[in-house]
């Protein structure tokens, strides 16, 4: 099988933009993963931010909260899939989704 000279060219753009979008995919849901600082000595990590939307109940599986030492006062929400979300304790959604889940402070 002969490919011409500008085929090649033209499947490797392809596969990149494919792979742009992809990568453009994840970065939506960036957001909505822990940013974090450590503290020394701390028992968890500092959130730097919140997330910028709400998350589904279901998709969580427990929270917790910052450690006292934390600038930022968070809940850090950890989904069935066991990534950790950084969200605002004062928010409706959370305080609802804690109700409705276990923490792991206790």
């Amino acid at each position: 099988m002969k490919i011409s000279g500008t085929a090649l060219p033209l499947f490797l753009l392809l596969l990149l933009l494919v792979a742009s979008f992809a990568l453009i995919s994840n970065a939506a849901d960036e957001d909505t993963k822990i940013q974090v600082e450590a503290v020394p000595g701390g028992r968890e990590k500092c959130c730097l931010s919140y997330t910028s939307k709400p998350v589904p109940c279901h998709r969580l599986k427990s929270y917790f909260y910052v450690d006292g030492r934390c600038s930022l006062s968070a809940i850090i929400f950890v989904t069935r899939k066991d990534i950790k979300i950084c969200a605002n304790p004062w928010e409706p959604w959370v305080q609802e989704c804690q109700r409705k889940l276990p923490s792991l402070d206790s």
